[in-house]
């Protein structure tokens, strides 16, 4: 896994969510999850992917708020 854990820190900052939330998502503990981003803990490829699926799904939930958004406002 060579620079996924700057991608999932990036996509983290880009969704506005802290460390906390995060950890809330996954159930990984806060300190795990900053040792990821910066490189200094292993991520494994099952950590990646839940800490991925977890940001996707946060991007998949605002997207879906934004189209109920524009549907309300030009019905």
């Amino acid at each position: 896994m060579s620079n996924y854990h700057i991608e999932l820190k990036n996509k983290r900052k880009e969704l506005g969510l802290t460390l906390s939330e995060v950890s809330e998502l996954t159930g990984i503990a806060i300190p795990n999850i900053s040792m990821y981003e910066n490189g200094i803990k292993k991520l494994t490829e099952s950590r990646y992917l839940l800490l991925d699926a977890a940001l996707d799904k946060i991007i998949m939930l605002k997207i879906s708020k934004l189209k109920n958004l524009t549907k309300k406002k030009f019905a």
